[in-house]
């Protein structure tokens, strides 16, 4: 749901928080895309959900080896859009792509 309204730039705050509560509980059942749109629609939306970020952050670090190179890419795009201090998770995801550089193209 997320990820409709960020693609049409149209923030409704009550459903992000909603959304933002409901994040944790998810927990093990998110994968790869999961964290990666919800990162990338929190970020497309200036959405001040710290919380959220923090969580997929630490999502992100527990499934890193899952990830394929265009979640791989947009997570770090959505984090660094956002502003999130994710030292740790950049740290990963640079591994991860080092780790399998045939995966990614010139861009």
């Amino acid at each position: 749901v997320a990820w409709s309204f960020a693609a049409v730039l149209f923030r409704p705050v009550p459903l992000l928080e909603m959304i933002g509560d409901g994040v944790p509980l998810k927990g093990e059942q998110m994968n790869s895309q999961d964290i990666t749109m919800v990162a990338w629609s929190y970020a497309t939306l200036l959405a001040p959900e710290r919380r959220v970020f923090d969580f997929l952050s630490a999502a992100a670090i527990r499934s890193i080896q899952n990830f394929n190179a265009q979640d791989l890419s947009n997570t770090a795009w959505a984090f660094a859009t956002a502003g999130a201090n994710a030292t740790e998770m950049m740290n990963a995801i640079a591994d991860e792509a080092c780790s399998r550089p045939r995966d990614f193209n010139c861009q």
